[in-house]
């Protein structure tokens, strides 16, 4: 089986068993879960694993009184399987936005704030995107060079 195919199955697993076992709010039962839902999706044969319910019960009880609940079937499609989307590379806007908060993280507010006079007068990450990419690059360069220590 391909890395790609293994990777899909494993995030198919762990779906679904935050969707079946999340609720409890057990973390341990849905690593156990996603164990076995990989290891079914994957055609071993594992030992059965046992998921376990909360110990703390409802904290009200349930009205006795209560009319049934109609259940109108659905239509049952079958499940569609989305192919795992790449992490997009920042684009250059947030990248500015991301460094101006580091490096006012780090304490380096004076150097920012210099840094962004520098570039026509901007004092807003808008007045530096606004100039355009190569300015961003610009930016993006210094700024990393402040955080650096340089």
């Amino acid at each position: 089986m391909s890395t790609d195919a293994t990777q899909t199955l494993r995030a198919i697993a762990l779906q679904q068993a935050v969707a079946v076992v999340g609720k409890i709010g057990d973390a341990a039962a849905v690593i156990n879960a996603a164990e076995a839902f990989n290891d079914f999706l994957n055609a071993t044969e594992a030992a059965p694993v046992k998921i376990e319910k909360p110990a703390t019960k409802p904290a009200t009880k349930p009205d006795v009184a209560a009319k049934p609940v109609k259940v109108e079937k659905a239509a049952t499609k079958p499940a569609k399987v989305e192919a795992p989307v790449e992490a997009a590379a920042p684009s250059d806007a947030d990248r500015v936005e991301s460094l101006i908060g580091d490096m006012l993280k780090a304490n380096k507010r004076k150097e920012a704030i210099a840094l962004l006079a520098s570039f026509e007068g901007a004092k807003t990450k808008s007045g530096i995107i606004e100039q355009g990419p190569e300015v961003m690059t610009a930016f993006i360069e210094g700024a990393e060079a402040i955080l650096l220590g340089a």
